[in-house]
């Protein structure tokens, strides 16, 4: 089956900001292991996750960045973390066999978020992760930020201009490199943005120079609350052809995001390389759920695997 994924943030809790019929697979975010290394699942409404996501596909999402211990979730792995995740993987798979054995149940499913390039953090166990996943999710999101002193696309699909490593192509491309078939990678896409402050309002290309970050909670925007400042400020909306990507500027306030036409444009992306499909994190920051239906409507991925130039 390909995925048209969606990732629901476990702090909202009304569920009726679902559009089910969008997604194959919608993930609840986020189950954290306690000092024991057991999930508590009495305050996470899963039951009611479950039948609000129907008929697509409920999965649970065990760690998230700010899970302590960083056992089952971390976004800077340390070398040996990155080794011991094949010995994990390895028992999960041997657990979901014994379940659906004893249950007489479908297997469930066993997926894994990473980052956005194999080269991120180390030799990941690939020959695990491609035998014991059903697929991975490659977060290709972040790439740039208020740690910049300039103005980025954050989820550039390309960057010609600078031949930067940082961006969706190249970290796709080192996934399936490293050994990962296409039909077992799935391209995140992001619903949110990054915001900058402009040196100078009278420049406000990607690149230019920046101070900090700008609108937002910490520098970052939902898309629903990005189309809520175009409107409200009359802000300028550009589309970057080079990188892919769309970016909004009023006054000194810049912020870098996705849009409809670069989302398109991403998963047409993703069907010629022959992917497993995509996810967005997260669709609660949809508007409307605006770029979640272009998505869907995109045309249906192949479960085939295809040539990929590499």
């Amino acid at each position: 089956m390909a995925v048209k994924g969606g990732y629901w943030p476990s702090w909202v809790s009304d569920f009726r900001g679902i559009d089910s019929g969008l997604f194959t697979h919608v993930y609840y975010a986020f189950v954290v292991p306690d000092h024991t290394f057991k999930l508590d699942l009495s305050g996470s409404r899963l039951g009611d996750f479950i039948s609000a996501v129907r008929p697509a596909k409920a999965i649970l999402l065990v760690g998230g960045e700010h899970a302590d211990p960083k056992r089952f979730s971390d976004m800077f792995p340390q070398d040996h973390d990155v080794e011991n995740l094949g010995y994990l993987l390895h028992e999960w798979r041997a657990a979901v066999q014994r379940e659906a054995t004893v249950t007489g149940r479908i297997p469930l499913l066993l997926t894994a978020a990473v980052p956005f390039s194999a080269n991120s953090n180390g030799s990941f166990p690939v020959d695990s992760m491609k035998q014991k996943l059903d697929w991975i999710n490659a977060m290709c999101y972040n790439y740039r930020g208020s740690w910049d002193n300039f103005t980025g696309a954050h989820a550039a699909l390309f960057d010609p201009i600078n031949n930067s490593e940082y961006t969706t192509d190249m970290g796709l491309r080192s996934w399936i490199r490293a050994g990962i078939p296409p039909s077992k990678l799935v391209m995140g896409l992001p619903l949110y943005g990054r915001t900058w402050t402009l040196e100078n309002p009278g420049s406000p290309g990607i690149g230019a120079a920046a101070r900090g970050i700008g609108p937002g909670d910490g520098g970052t925007m939902t898309y629903a609350e990005i189309v809520r400042f175009n409107r409200q400020h009359h802000a300028s909306e550009i589309y970057d052809q080079d990188t892919v990507s769309a970016y909004s500027y009023a006054g000194t306030a810049w912020i870098g995001y996705d849009n409809v036409r670069s989302t398109t444009t991403k998963i047409q992306y993703a069907q010629r390389l022959g992917l497993r499909g995509y996810f967005f994190w997260q669709i609660a920051g949809d508007h409307e759920g605006t770029i979640s239906r272009a998505g869907e409507k995109s045309l249906m991925f192949s479960q085939s695997d295809r040539s990929v130039i590499l």
